[in-house]
């Protein structure tokens, strides 16, 4: 069986966030450096989440992957930042606070009681969304999201089943761990590779030919069950 219920690091900011796994706590009596409060306002991306933050101190954060957007207040006293829900995404703590940093291009957020950072691209890092369509069974739909280059600074990129559950290839929800052009004469063709973790890992690779619509895949794995292997179409998907 190919589709598992597996997660994905996309946003670690509640208990219920996007896939990540667990893992130690951090302290979380992190202080201000005492230095001018660090300014986040603007857009940032990762491969699930689209998150806002306005000028006028209100912050929007649009998860994908389950569909629903969260609004509310933000604040920053040096490098700590404080988040007041107003509405939020099921599950989500109404209160979250951590400690932000930038990168060349990206925000990072270490929210109290985690030990692992949400690092967000910048807006304009080009982002890259396709439907992956099973040939033998169409039905079968999973959604891939690039933002940057997976292999590089702030990139990253993850796949979920469009039917938010498990009717997709791969597994359930993944990684994309690399999407890179293709070592060969074919303009445009790209190779990718994916993982997923949880109860039973997964692992593919993706040969992807380009086409006119957009690409023609091949892909073959091994999970918990053994190996597996299809094909598929890769269409661009708009934003």
């Amino acid at each position: 069986m190919r589709t598992l219920i597996l997660g994905v690091s996309a946003l670690a900011i509640a208990v219920t966030a996007f896939g990540c796994s667990a893992s130690r706590e951090a302290d979380d009596t992190g202080v201000s450096d005492g230095g001018p409060a660090l300014d986040p306002t603007g857009t940032w991306d990762d491969c699930d989440t689209r998150w806002t933050f306005a000028p006028d101190g209100t912050t929007t954060r649009r998860e994908i992957a389950r569909g629903c957007t969260a609004e509310g207040r933000w604040s920053v006293e040096g490098n700590r930042a404080h988040i007041e829900w107003d509405t939020s995404c099921e599950g989500d703590a109404a209160i979250v606070d951590g400690t932000i940093a930038f990168g060349v291009g990206s925000l990072s957020i270490l929210f109290d009681g985690t030990s692992r950072a949400a690092t967000f691209a910048a807006s304009g890092t080009p982002i890259e969304t396709f439907t992956l369509i099973d040939e033998v069974d169409p039905s079968l739909r999973t959604i891939v999201r690039l933002v940057g280059d997976p292999e590089h600074s702030a990139g990253n990129g993850c796949y979920w089943a469009e039917d938010g559950a498990c009717g997709g290839l791969l597994s359930c929800t993944g990684r994309i761990l690399q999407w890179r052009a293709a070592d060969e004469e074919v303009e445009g063709a790209r190779v990718a590779s994916t993982a997923c973790t949880g109860d039973c890992p997964c692992g593919a690779v993706l040969n992807l030919t380009p086409t006119d619509e957009g690409f023609d895949v091949a892909y073959q794995g091994v999970n918990c069950g053994g190996t597996f292997a299809g094909s598929a179409r890769a269409l661009p998907r708009s934003e």
